[in-house]
């Protein structure tokens, strides 16, 4: 009973923080009444640990009228998401199951790229990705899905075609997770319709691993049903019928093999907020700049 009830302890506290990481911004970004900031600003003063007040330019202000003025001039950007956030609050729409790469371009050119979960493999990642995705590849989807949650919604599925973005869908959903959309085409629909990538080193895509694998396993079965004994032909067919197994189901179990091998292995990038992007600009006192941060001067000795 006392672990069970340290793990609910710590499940809840990682809920309370995510969401308290992900609403503050937009809080910051409303128009708000002086009741509103006489609010933000009592909890401000009151929380933090003594790193945070050292480092938290927001936590070192002493004056309220200056932080009021500061924080109204300086809000963070509108979300990207939020017109969808809004319509699905206030119409219950769903978000669709998928989207096409026209309008993920758009949304991701207004600064939605924190929303692209890339399921593709490492090696694929490293070779062409959206900047600002976040890196999970399609088996390890299951055993990351918290990566997932915190990743905000509509969450847009990326791989190179959209096939592994769908499974990974689907493998998601049986989680009860939802803000689900798969980019219809892929990265490759993706770059068709003028969205940007970073371009590095990478190495050969899934597919063309599967092919070059299928490929010479085919060509190993006949040579040696000729060479050595006419049972292995046997192998060859057995790949023709993997093969064609892959196509009618679009599953395909060598990909998920090779999917595992080391040398498709990277360390990826995870989304991060830019500068400024995901919170009020901090006030000129984290600059050096002189201003009601700074602790009043003492009053002289009589």
């Amino acid at each position: 009973p006392c672990a069970n009830a340290i793990s609910a302890s710590r499940n809840l506290w990682m809920i309370c923080s995510s969401l308290w990481r992900r609403f503050l911004p937009m809080l910051m970004s409303l128009r708000l009444g002086p009741r509103s900031y006489d609010e933000i600003w009592t909890g401000l003063r009151g929380a933090g640990h003594s790193d945070e007040r050292r480092d938290n330019a927001w936590l070192q202000m002493k004056d309220r009228d200056d932080f009021v003025a500061q924080l109204s001039a300086n809000p963070p950007p509108r979300p990207a998401n939020m017109d969808d956030l809004l319509r699905l609050n206030r119409e219950g729409v769903d978000i669709p199951a998928s989207v096409s790469a026209d309008d993920a371009a758009r949304l991701i050119a207004a600064g939605g790229a924190t929303s692209v979960i890339d399921v593709r493999t490492g090696v694929e990642f490293d070779g062409q990705n959206i900047k600002g995705s976040r890196l999970i590849p399609l088996d390890q989807i299951t055993q990351r899905a918290d990566e997932v949650r915190a990743t905000p919604a509509p969450r847009l599925l990326l791989c190179r075609t959209g096939s592994r973005a769908e499974m990974a869908r689907l493998a998601l959903v049986k989680l009860h997770l939802g803000g689900l959309s798969v980019i219809d085409g892929g990265i490759e629909a993706y770059i068709r319709a003028g969205g940007a990538t970073e371009v590095g080193k990478g190495g050969l895509s899934l597919e063309r691993q599967v092919r070059i694998a299928a490929g010479a396993m085919a060509l190993l079965g006949v040579v040696l049903g000729f060479a050595v004994h006419p049972a292995s032909f046997a192998l060859s067919g057995f790949v023709g019928a993997g093969l064609m197994f892959a196509g009618i189901t679009d599953w395909c179990g060598m990909g998920l093999l090779l999917a595992k091998a080391p040398w498709n292995r990277s360390k990826g990038v995870t989304a991060s907020c830019a500068a400024a992007a995901c919170a009020a600009t901090p006030p000129s006192c984290s600059a050096g700049v002189p201003s009601a941060c700074a602790a009043p001067a003492p009053a002289p000795k009589s």
